[in-house]
């Protein structure tokens, strides 16, 4: 799907499987996923999309497995999304994070890795009781942010080569556990 607004868009769809598509050149996301829910996503491509690779808003328990997001906006952006897992999907060369979690509860990030994008690799905000385990963010602004996030759950994740903080948590964000990560 090149040179649409979307190039795959789900409104309201639930349990669908979206497997080995590509979404370049589209000029505002990739991958849209809009109030859909237990959707399985694996092994899409999304590049050069205007905003995001791939964006889940108001969409709960979506399944995303190694898909890759590169020279998007965002990467991966999930927005008032919860319980969604996004598992060995690389985001790399976004113009801003890699992923960012915004307003987006208790959802599941492991072995994903962010390289080069231009702002952090995975980006935290205002969203709570997360788990990011085995990730990896390098050659990024920041390695990982949390802001105004609470009770979220960092384990062996790798921070390295990234230009400023490899961990770094900012206004306000309490109560996180941060165990065996590497920076």
């Amino acid at each position: 799907a090149t040179n649409n607004r979307f190039g795959f868009y789900l409104g309201s769809s639930n349990t669908n499987t979206l497997t080995s598509n590509t979404a370049n050149s589209n000029n505002y996301v990739g991958f849209y996923l809009d109030s859909s829910n237990t959707n399985t996503l694996t092994s899409n491509t999304a590049d050069s999309n205007s905003n995001h690779g791939f964006s889940l808003s108001s969409s709960n328990e979506n399944t995303l497995t190694s898909n890759t997001a590169s020279n998007n906006g965002n990467g991966f952006y999930l927005y008032s999304s919860s319980t969604n897992t996004l598992t060995d999907n690389p985001a790399e060369s976004n113009s801003n994070a890699g992923f960012d979690i915004h307003t987006s509860n208790t959802n599941t990030l492991t072995s994903n890795t962010a390289d080069s994008n231009r702002l952090e690799g995975f980006l935290i905000i205002f969203s709570n009781t997360n788990t990011l385990a085995d990730n990896t963010a390098s050659n990024n602004y920041d390695g990982f942010v949390l802001y105004s996030s609470n009770t979220n759950t960092l384990t062996s994740n790798t921070a390295e080569s990234n230009n400023n903080a490899g961990f770094r948590l900012a206004s306000s964000s309490n109560t996180n556990t941060l165990t065996d990560n590497t920076a």
